[in-house]
């Protein structure tokens, strides 16, 4: 098994957020991986998406592999950590001399590889340069290799944006969909079931009369926290629409224990919290079965009907 890092979770959590970097070509770093190549004079130059299993070549110049296996792979050990990782020669390094980039084409010797983060920090990937000749890397070039794998986290961090709740913080529903969706396959492949919480507010006006929408903002902010603190670094917290959030919990948990947990901490959030307005919320829940052909939107429409039912409310 390949080593992982501390936070994998939140870290393919990412990955999966920012799906269109996915597992296909992704062009606009091609100028950045071009550049790479002119500028340490390697024959090959990569952006890599690091998922649960496989390292993607999502650009790259001197390379025909779309990807490789993480056991074994530089780029893996390149994001355990946070600076740049040079193998001068990877015959002689244990740690890749049986890997296959080594051992078979394009019959790697030097390796330099800096971590690409995404917008929430994580390691999502890197950007690396290879040669099948040993060779040293400088401490400008190292720089340099820096530099080159900042522009691509600024390419990243712009994507982020379509994906993520500009308020709070949490994915959108386009980022959640895409979440979901992986999350759901993952679950299959695991033969793992996983229950969706469909999360609804009630009115966040604090006056009783006309919206004050400095107040509802710090409602959202504050809900959304609340949320992220209540579940786990693995479970994956969206907010859907005006008052509506969402929460896809990765494993067996009990829909209603889920439901009733959460209802309990808002609970004591009302009773500890005496000079605000309350919250209110309606959760609706729904059940993933491995076996089952269920879509994302199947899923959600299921936990929304549960919700509208006001099966569960504080």
């Amino acid at each position: 098994m390949p080593k992982k890092p501390p936070n994998e979770a939140a870290r393919l959590r990412e990955v999966y957020a920012l799906g269109e970097l996915g597992t296909r070509p992704e062009d606009r770093f091609d100028r950045v991986t071009r550049l790479a190549q002119r500028l340490f004079g390697v024959p090959i130059a990569a952006v890599t998406v690091i998922d649960e299993d496989s390292v993607w070549f999502i650009s790259r110049q001197g390379l025909d592999l779309e990807m490789t296996p993480r056991r074994f792979s530089f780029c893996n050990e390149t994001i355990l950590g946070h600076t740049s990782l040079h193998v001068v020669d990877a015959t002689h390094d244990l740690r890749f001399s049986y890997g296959p980039m080594v051992k078979g084409e394009p019959h790697v010797r030097f390796y330099a590889g800096h971590p690409v983060r995404g917008p929430l920090g994580t390691n999502l990937g890197t950007l690396c340069i290879m040669s099948d000749e040993p060779r040293e890397l400088s401490a400008s070039e190292g720089d340099s290799l820096r530099d080159l794998a900042e522009i691509i986290e600024q390419e990243i961090a712009s994507h982020h944006l379509e994906s993520m709740d500009i308020v709070t913080g949490l994915s959108n529903r386009h980022g959640f969909e895409l979440l979901v969706t992986k999350a759901l396959a993952a679950s299959r492949r695991r033969n793992m079931p996983a229950t969706l919480l469909y999360i609804g507010l009630g009115d966040l006006d604090s006056t009783g009369g006309a919206p004050d929408s400095q107040y509802e903002d710090e409602t959202l902010r504050e809900f959304a926290r609340l949320l992220e603190h209540e579940f786990r670094e693995s479970d994956i917290v969206a907010r859907l629409g005006m008052n509506e959030f969402a929460v896809l919990l990765g494993d067996a948990d009990n829909s209603e224990i889920a439901a009733q947990r959460l209802l309990t901490t808002i609970q004591r959030r009302n009773e500890a919290s005496q000079d605000a307005p309350e919250l209110r919320a309606y959760v609706g829940a729904s059940f993933f079965d491995p076996r089952s052909e269920d879509t994302f939107d199947a899923l959600l429409n299921r936990a929304d009907v549960a919700m509208n039912d006001l099966r569960y409310s504080n």
